[in-house]
């Protein structure tokens, strides 16, 4: 299986590889950045796309990004979060407030200036992946996938739940 990864990535590399370099890009929101390209990840929960981020980072030198973990983090920091206020809820209200563009634009606008490419764990909606085509317009979506079983064992009942709604949106 391993190895099938890596095969598979090699291509994902090979394509990144005969792009131009660098990308400038302007946007009235963001200052002036400089990337090499943007990989989105996408897949149902215990897909393995964290695996893979994490293995394109060690064999490539890329920059592996979670925006789960950064969301967590933004939610731990806030100042004005009640103290009963759960992640998920949190989580939730940030989402309906300002939407899946937003704050993927957001994510991706403050965070990286990099000269790398990047790969972003995960993109879960059209409107998440037109943020980064908005971004990088050729940045690349790239599914993972593993059998339903494998899947099972990596991810908890709820995240099952919103696999279904992935599935439908896809």
């Amino acid at each position: 299986a391993l190895l099938n990864i890596m095969r598979r990535q090699q291509v994902v590399a090979q394509t990144v590889l005969q792009l131009p370099l660098q990308q400038k890009k302007k946007t009235h929101l963001f200052k002036e950045r400089v990337t090499k390209m943007i990989v989105g990840l996408t897949g149902l929960h215990g897909a393995g796309k964290s695996y893979t981020g994490k293995l394109l980072e060690e064999v490539f030198g890329w920059k592996y990004f979670e925006k789960r973990v950064y969301l967590q983090t933004l939610f731990k920091n806030d100042q004005k979060v009640k103290p009963s206020l759960k992640w998920i809820e949190w989580h939730r209200e940030l989402y309906l407030k300002d939407g899946s563009f937003k704050i993927m634009k957001e994510i991706l606008g403050k965070n990286f200036p990099i000269k790398k490419v990047l790969i972003v764990d995960s993109v879960h909606n059209a409107e998440e992946w037109r943020a980064v085509k908005d971004t990088d317009s050729r940045a690349i979506l790239v599914g993972v996938f593993s059998p339903s079983p494998v899947r099972a064992m990596r991810r908890d009942q709820e995240e099952g739940v919103l696999d279904k709604k992935r599935i439908i949106h896809w």
